[in-house]
This record gives C-alpha cells, structure tokens and sequence, in this order.
C-alpha cells in the first residue's frame, strides 16, 4: 500500500507573540524546513538553519541533537520533581554566554538543529508524511500544533 502523503496546496501561517510564527507552504516535492531563533542567552543567540530533509541528512544532521535549557530553569524543573532524566549527555544546559556541557555542543548550530528536529516531530503529529515547505521563526510545538489545526 501507497504510503499517503499531505500536499500543501496553500500558505498556512500562524502568529504567536513577538514576532513568532510557524508557516507551511507548497512545495515541489519532499519536505523542506528552515527555522529561525532569538534567544536572550548569548551561548544561543540568533541561529538559523535550513533543510531539505531525507533520511540521510536527517541521520546525519538532525538526529542527534539535543534539547536545550537555560540553568535557571533546569534548576526550578528539579525542585518540582521533574526533568529528572536530564543530564549533560541529554540536554545542552545554558547559563549566559557559557555552555555548561564540558564537552560543548556536538555540531554547530545544534540549538537551531535541534528546533529543526522538534518541529519534524511535531509535523509528523498530522499523521503522515507532508509534501511542504515549514518556516519557523521562534516557533515552538504550541505554535507548530497550531499551524496543524
């Protein structure tokens, strides 16, 4: 059976708050995704990347890149009893301008990566493969769920 696959035939935008949005257009073929983010933490900053995603540049580009939290709030998750399975080795931790990981990050630009990775996710919540293109700026899965409904 024919894998089914979601074409977009139109642009779908959503807004979130300071200048956020999550958008889905016509593509040729395939999915292809670019994202943009500001963070306030130096060490992240302003990042951007961009993909035409198949199997291999997924395995070798995206799929290893972690999550990324800010010290402070890694500190509030523990004193409430969660994040309790994260380490060094799962999650990037930020303070600043410093990476708290001894050993860095694992590839440029892996904050931005790994808001690629997130959002793959989130896109494959529709069901099936999508035939798109997805531009996020400052998105996050509440504004990709969003952009799904």
């Amino acid at each position: 059976k024919p894998r089914q696959v979601i074409e977009i035939l139109r642009n779908v935008r959503v807004e979130g708050e300071n200048g956020a949005f999550a958008e889905l257009r016509p593509a040729q073929r395939g999915l292809s995704l670019a994202i943009s983010l500001s963070f306030p933490a130096q060490a992240i900053g302003n990042q951007r990347y961009a993909i035409q995603l198949d199997e291999r540049r997924f395995i070798e580009e995206l799929a290893f890149c972690r999550t990324f939290v800010n010290r402070k709030d890694i500190e509030y998750l523990q004193s409430i009893g969660l994040a309790r399975g994260g380490s060094l080795d799962t999650a990037v931790v930020v303070d600043g301008e410093n990476i708290l990981n001894p050993a860095g990050l694992k590839i440029e630009r892996e904050f931005a990566r790994h808001k690629l990775l997130d959002a793959i996710g989130d896109l494959y919540c529709a069901g099936h493969r999508m035939q798109a293109g997805f531009i996020g700026h400052k998105s996050g899965h509440a504004l990709n769920n969003r952009l799904l409904r």
